[in-house]
């Protein structure tokens, strides 16, 4: 039976790095720092402390596994949202907000230690979405334009020259793990798998969300039905297998649908090769709620696991860090 560790309730996202990376040792996440103005305290018998101020600020923090190490890495009065490491461990990525009611963002880099931040971009409101391209140069991000009359586009940020490339009407992505292939689905829910370097395309006849490469030459993804009437509501039925060249090779059905949704993200499983991870959430009136499934893509069988936001995985998996 897997356990389950607890920490401080957090807004963060966090990913497994690759198996050689100094990421898998210790997790990143997104806390809310309180400030103290240095000037009232509360006297409790011989002992006074400071009182801290109402509102806080996020910062991002590490902590090993077993909930001993915590180090403060980032400061400052913005906002310091959903870090991600990089591939190759030595970089944290984040959604840096400087104003939450107009939603100024810009995408952050720092060094994994902490240091200086580079600011990459300037965007109006942001998805919870980073992902990073194998060899740790390029982020992809995903604007979040609710409410906005045109449609999303993925856009890729260098973060060696700081440009940024818009995919004109592309709202999902996936390299594969050599780098050499990119899954890509429009709004409009077409898609095609590309060659980097050639920029050569194959058309997806059956396109999926929540794309995960299985290796070089494949990838699985979700096959989803909308809920009609409801905006960025979607079911889970069934999964589909499909090769580098935009071929079916197969499809699963879910044992059971994983309802409607507005949030998810699916990842491999650290050890087991047959299993899915997939985390999903639905946004209420006291904020989003979060929840971590198992899923088994060779039978369809699909196994809640816990309530909770999802920072990473032991190495082994046998141990949700929420």
């Amino acid at each position: 039976m897997k356990s389950v560790s607890f920490f401080l309730p957090i807004l963060a996202l966090f990913s497994l790095a690759s198996p050689r990376a100094f990421a898998q040792r210790d997790i990143v996440y997104s806390g809310l720092h309180f400030r103290w103005s240095g000037k009232m305290f509360r006297v409790e018998g011989a002992k006074s402390t400071p009182i801290l101020e109402d509102i806080g600020t996020y910062h991002l923090y590490r902590i090993n596994p077993d909930g001993t190490g915590r180090k403060l890495i980032t400061k400052g009065k913005d906002h310091d949202l959903y870090p991600k490491w990089s591939p190759n461990g030595k970089y944290i990525a984040f959604i840096r907000r400087t104003d939450f009611e107009t939603r100024s963002e810009t995408v952050g880099v720092m060094s994994a230690d902490g240091g200086k931040v580079i600011s990459l971009g300037k965007f109006k409101g942001l998805t919870p979405w980073l992902l990073w391209s194998p060899d740790s140069r390029k982020i992809a991000v995903l604007p979040d334009l609710e409410g906005v009359d045109e449609d999303p586009s993925i856009c890729i940020i260098d973060t060696q020259t700081k440009q940024i490339t818009q995919l004109p009407k592309v709202v999902d992505i996936a390299w594969s793990p050599n780098g050499h292939y990119l899954y890509m689905r429009r709004f409009d829910n077409s898609a095609v798998v590309q060659e980097v370097q050639s920029k050569r395309s194959f058309p997806v006849v059956h396109s999926v969300r929540l794309p995960v490469w299985l290796d070089n030459d494949r990838f699985i993804g979700a096959r989803v039905q909308y809920r009609k009437g409801i905006k960025r509501s979607y079911e889970l039925n069934w999964l589909c297998i499909i090769s580098k060249a935009g071929k079916l090779l197969r499809h699963i059905a879910l044992q059971e649908e994983q309802g409607s949704e507005e949030f998810r993200r699916l990842r491999r499983h650290p050890s087991l090769t047959s299993i899915l991870v997939l985390e999903t959430a639905h946004q209420m009136s006291d904020g989003w709620h979060w929840s971590v499934s198992e899923i088994n893509w060779t039978t369809g069988a699909t196994n809640r696991i816990v309530d909770g936001r999802l920072l990473g995985l032991s190495v082994k998996g046998d141990r949700y860090i929420l």
